[in-house]
């Protein structure tokens, strides 16, 4: 799994599927137009012209969620950046990225890297940690984002590197996304293809013995893969990453990008990852 099986809108409210920027280093950041963090949207804009003919993009998702700081419609808050501070990168519809409506995307996110704490150096640090400490006495045991300006650096092969709080220095952050464009691109460009292999089932807290899709809400190749299941007449289980459950068996086998079909035979478990081979065996397992 990476963040190339996500789907995000734009701020036309359109679909736009996150594997239009395969091959490419992102900086993913929830921003806001009325926060003492708002003069970042500069240092973003620097970095964006300095790096984006090197493979870099920086996408933009307003939130209001952290102090009601970006309360406009996102054309308001489109100009305001534009005319403000100049910014020319992609910026997307307004999210939440925490509680029950975050989207898929930043629950993935945070799943990947958590909070690891605030920069002690800088003058606001104390003023987030008393204000996260109000709202939630066990705020640093949690990976939810904790306020606005919360970046993630994604590589060229769509895993998360890292995690950047608003309190960071814009140095380090620099010095993160040149290594980051100093990787290797991976050599195919793609979804996975893997053929059924085998699955490692020894680290299960119980057998799976039924046909089950290992998916994830949001994910447009998880949808093709059981639109296909059940196009071709065939009976499966759902294994939800966004479930406690679905989350935990899907680490116990290792899988790393969904759709990935987990098929029984003789005792054994196999798996078949990725759209196009789920395609393909559900055609192949066709019931008349």
């Amino acid at each position: 799994m990476n963040i190339y099986d996500f789907t995000i809108r734009d701020e036309n409210n359109q679909d736009v599927s996150l594997s239009r920027y395969q091959g490419k280093v992102l900086l993913i950041v929830n921003t806001a137009t009325h926060c003492g963090f708002t003069p970042t949207y500069q240092d973003l804009e620097a970095l964006y012209k300095k790096y984006q003919d090197q493979g870099f993009e920086l996408l933009d998702f307003p939130c209001n969620q952290f102090g009601g700081q970006a309360p406009e419609g996102i054309k308001e808050i489109s100009s305001f950046c534009s005319l403000n501070y100049g910014t020319t990168f992609p910026r997307f519809a307004k999210i939440e990225v925490n509680g029950k409506n975050a989207i898929p995307l930043y629950r993935y996110l945070e799943s990947q890297k958590g909070f690891t704490g605030f920069d002690k150096s800088h003058k606001l640090a104390s003023v987030l940690e008393e204000i996260n400490e109000k709202a939630d006495p066990d705020w640093t045991k949690k990976p939810t984002i904790k306020w606005n300006f919360t970046k993630f650096l994604i590589g060229r092969d769509g895993r998360v590197i890292a995690r950047f709080e608003p309190t960071t220095a814009i140095d380090i952050l620099a010095n993160a996304i040149e290594a980051a464009l100093n990787e290797k691109a991976p050599e195919k460009n793609g979804e996975a293809t893997a053929s059924k292999t085998k699955a490692d089932t020894s680290h299960l807290q119980k057998p799976i013995t039924t046909l089950t899709l290992a998916m994830m809400d949001g994910c447009s190749h998880c949808r093709a893969a059981e639109l296909a299941l059940k196009k071709n007449g065939i009976a499966f289980a759902e294994l939800n990453w966004d479930t406690k459950e679905g989350r935990e068996t899907i680490q116990a086998l290792g899988i790393e990008k969904v759709p990935v079909l987990l098929i029984p035979e003789n005792g054994a478990l196999y798996e078949a990852g990725g759209q196009e081979e789920i395609v393909k065996w559900a055609k192949e397992h066709a019931k008349a």
